[in-house]
């Protein structure tokens, strides 16, 4: 049967909205641990949440190019290794970071997800940042950010957050071309040293 598309679709009222409430289990180590179990799949999704974000340095990139190079390499694997494993388990790994927290999400078949946490473990604990990764993600950010600079819309963002927080405050502090020049491996590092060891919630 062809729908008439002329036809306005029917309204009704929705009765119920069955929302899945977490579960919260409080681990030995203090962490709080959200479940939520739901869905006939045997996928898991995690997220790792990390109070790293970029309120937490005084350089003002160091959270994000941490965040973002953090499976670049390891003490004791490369890049592409990195990319193998997780590719050999079908696993997907996103990394973001925004003004007040750092995140990994982790999509993994169930079976899979003990390997799968054992190279996230590895990631965050044991990450070496090498220096040319380091170099071509400073100049690559700096090189967009000189170009979104250029934009009317971005530059309205910046002076409109600017203007209502002030340049000092965390929401109105914005980036500059400079701030790339000053991510190093060091300071990475150090970033790095910081998430390991803060408070990390975590939901599955």
């Amino acid at each position: 049967m062809q729908l008439n598309r002329k036809l306005t679709p029917e309204l009704n009222s929705i009765d119920k909205i069955k929302i899945v409430e977490a579960e919260k289990i409080c681990l030995s180590n203090g962490i709080d641990h959200y479940i939520i179990n739901a869905g006939t799949q045997d996928v898991i999704k995690m997220d790792l949440i990390f109070e790293a974000g970029d309120e937490h340095h005084a350089l003002k990139v160091v959270g994000q190019a941490t965040n973002h190079l953090i499976d670049d390499g390891t003490k004791n694997k490369s890049a592409v290794q990195i990319a193998s494993e997780i590719e050999s388990i079908g696993a997907s790994i996103e990394c973001n970071c925004d003004i007040h927290n750092a995140t990994i999400t982790l999509y993994v078949l169930g079976k899979f997800f003990e390997p799968a946490l054992k190279l996230i473990y590895e990631l965050i604990c044991e990450a070496d940042f090498p220096e040319n990764e380091v170099s071509i993600y400073a100049h690559r950010n700096k090189q967009q950010l000189l170009v979104n600079s250029e934009k009317v819309n971005f530059i309205a963002q910046q002076e409109f957050r600017k203007a209502l927080f002030g340049s000092t405050h965390i929401y109105g502090r914005n980036q500059e071309g400079s701030d790339f020049d000053k991510i190093d491996r060091k300071s990475t590092r150090l970033n790095s040293s910081h998430v390991s060891e803060s408070r990390m919630p975590s939901s599955a």
